[in-house]
């Protein structure tokens, strides 16, 4: 099967969307699938290359920062995308197209099949869906429902990658089908620590250590971690944030005038193998976003054995077991995240038991392997509606 694959973001570009992209397409092109993938270029990076088993095509989108897009940068990228996918489309005839996210990259996938008759499955990540709280794009989703209701209507399959942003889909429209493909994880990259390294007790000879993962916005809520944080009930934990992004000044400003800043450290994006490392020398993770679609870092930290803490939002809800593998607080209540805290900051062994749990559900549950064969199975669907369509013409 040839595959033409669409995300404005892929890796070393971009945050979880494009980490899910790689793993997915690592996956297709080990069974045996010819993926090409058209992504936004940025300065220093090929225009063309061979990587993870599919050939990359990187277009024109003037984009300024390697994790963060502008609204014209996805604009740009958009509309690059619309005038080549066909060209490609007429050149290489693919099967089926993938539009990994709904904006910009589903308007390209519905203009493809307009002009060539290329089915395409729009697979919905967080922000791209209408009602996704997240830094003030309600605007243009707005702006935008005509062309997402078009967008979504004539694609083969409309999915999202967890049950509360397929809620949220079908809020928008509600005669909409939305399965559920969840992300997956890398759990041979992400494991435990052995118990020769504390295995995510803490010792007496340092304190516990927490971890948050993402990009530095709004929609993260770092802040309300940090805020957390000051507690005098916590005071001596220490926490970690890998991540970049506009709020990254304000929040070292908010850690030292909360006298936090030598508790608190910003170590801007790692490479994955670092990270994954990292993982492993600290007790707690914490997600304290605003709103999420199904956040990668959680699933990364519960195979690194790791209790979390997050905010009760779509994703996160879907992904942490109230009790089982870590707790959830409301969103932008601080109080109520340090008091999660608390409970795990004083008792080791409940972090130690909440860590199994949680590397044991991800082994049980989500896998690359599986995703990719759910899309796979959605992609067929489209291609035999296509031919079903053609035999009745």
């Amino acid at each position: 099967m040839k595959l033409l694959f669409l995300n404005y973001e892929y890796p070393p570009i971009g945050g979880g969307a494009a980490t899910a992209s790689r793993h997915l397409i690592r996956e297709w092109t080990a069974m045996g699938c010819e993926v090409r993938v058209l992504t936004s270029h940025y300065s220093g990076l090929a225009w063309r290359e061979e990587a993870d088993g599919a050939v990359i095509h990187r277009l024109p989108a003037f984009r300024r920062q390697l994790h963060r897009a502008r609204v014209g940068e996805m604009a740009a990228y958009m509309a690059g995308a619309s005038l080549v996918s066909p060209l490609l489309a007429a050149r290489w005839r693919p099967d089926a197209a993938l539009a990994f996210n709904g904006i910009p990259c589903g308007p390209a996938t519905w203009w493809l099949r307009h002009l060539t008759g290329v089915p395409y499955v729009v697979c919905l990540r967080g922000g791209d869906v209408p009602g996704f709280r997240c830094e003030g794009i309600d605007r243009f989703h707005r702006l935008l429902a005509p062309v997402t209701r078009s967008v979504w209507r004539q694609g083969a399959a409309v999915t999202a990658n967890s049950p509360g942003l397929a809620d949220l889909a079908r809020a928008f429209m509600p005669e909409l089908e939305v399965p559920v493909i969840p992300n997956g994880v890398d759990g041979t990259l992400f494991h435990p620590a052995g118990d020769e390294a504390g295995g995510g007790l803490g010792t007496v000879e340092r304190p516990v250590r927490l971890l948050a993962v993402g990009r530095l916005v709004a929609q993260k809520g770092i802040d309300v971690l940090i805020d957390a944080l000051a507690r005098p009930e916590l005071a001596g934990v220490e926490l970690d944030v890998v991540g970049d992004g506009g709020w990254r000044t304000a929040l070292e400003a908010q850690a030292a005038k909360l006298g936090l800043a030598g508790r608190v450290r910003l170590h801007g994006w790692l490479d994955r193998a670092v990270l994954a490392g990292l993982y492993r020398t600290v007790d707690i993770f914490v997600l304290p976003s605003r709103d999420e679609g199904m956040p990668n870092v959680v699933l990364e930290a519960m195979a690194s054995g790791l209790p979390v803490v997050a905010s009760a939002v779509a994703g996160a809800r879907d992904l942490v077991v109230e009790g089982e593998t870590g707790f959830l607080v409301p969103p932008e209540q601080p109080d109520a995240l340090a008091g999660a805290l608390l409970r795990l900051t004083a008792d080791p062994m409940a972090r130690r038991a909440l860590g199994d749990r949680g590397r044991q559900r991800v082994e049980e549950h989500f896998s690359w392997r599986a995703a990719a064969l759910s899309f796979l199975e959605l992609v067929e669907q489209g291609i035999a509606g296509k031919t079903a369509l053609r035999s009745v013409g």
